[in-house]
């Protein structure tokens, strides 16, 4: 049932509970279903602040990955810069012992 049905029934009841029109089965049933949705309620929100810290973490995971990346990136920049710049050294070295 979608929540603002939902909502609207539990104010009705309750309304009619205020009013002394609830029978006794029918108050009980409604304070049965009250403490029902109230555990739900709880048991929901413990489920979100479960969901929340797990997105956080995921969250931290992601800042390190891209760190890594970035630094990964770097390191393959400096390893062709490095391997240019000796092979630059070596083809000098060679053209200098060749002429």
């Amino acid at each position: 049932m979608h929540s603002d049905v939902m909502s609207t029934i539990i104010i009705s009841l309750c309304k009619q509970l205020r009013a002394g029109e609830l029978s006794a089965t029918d108050q009980y049933e409604l304070s049965k279903f009250i403490e029902l949705t109230s555990e739900l309620i709880v048991e929901q929100d413990s489920r979100i602040k479960e969901l929340e810290s797990n997105l956080i973490y995921c969250n931290q995971e992601i800042e390190i990955l891209k760190k890594f990346i970035t630094m990964k990136e770097l390191g393959d920049e400096f390893i062709i810069y490095w391997r240019t710049e000796w092979f630059t050294h070596i083809y000098n070295f060679i053209q200098e012992r060749s002429g």
